[in-house]
């Protein structure tokens, strides 16, 4: 499992794990949209370990969508990979600050990739949605590299 992988390679001085966290802001998502994309590009210095991710949608300064209803899409860059077989619902993978959805397993994105996200506002009703992706950048220690930073006996 790469948790394992990454605890083995960390306690070894193979690599340095910091906690870090990208965020799209859709500034107005509009109402009824039709797959509106966002994203993210991981920095070149660093792989990017996704552990969790959250959402808020905002109607108006000061007032919470609880429920939102949009569907989501994401595409990988850097594994040229799709996420989902098809548009999906944000509550099945998006949590909120209080309560993140948690991967069940954490997602690497290699550096210098990009994270696109779609979504599409299934309502009447324009907000401002903000979607985090949490977990830690991995830096690579002189002489490894993704390559031979991992599975080493």
């Amino acid at each position: 499992m790469l948790l394992d992988d990454i605890t083995a390679a960390s306690r070894a001085k193979r690599i340095l794990v910091d906690p870090f966290s990208y965020v799209i802001d859709f500034n107005t998502l509009a109402a009824s949209a039709v797959n509106q994309a966002g994203q993210f590009a991981v920095n070149a210095d660093s792989d990017f370990v996704l552990r969790y991710s959250m959402i808020v949608s905002m109607s108006a300064v000061g007032v919470e969508i609880t429920r939102p209803d949009y569907l989501f899409t994401m595409n990988d860059t850097g594994s040229g990979r799709s996420l989902e077989n098809t548009g999906d619902h944000v509550l099945n993978g998006f949590g909120t600050a209080q309560w993140p959805y948690v991967w069940s397993e954490p997602k690497l994105f290699t550096a210098s990739s990009t994270l696109t996200v779609q979504l599409t506002n299934l309502t009447a009703v324009a907000a401002r949605v903000v979607l985090t992706f949490g977990g830690f950048k991995v830096f690579y220690m002189r002489g490894y590299n993704r390559d031979n930073a991992f599975f080493l006996s």
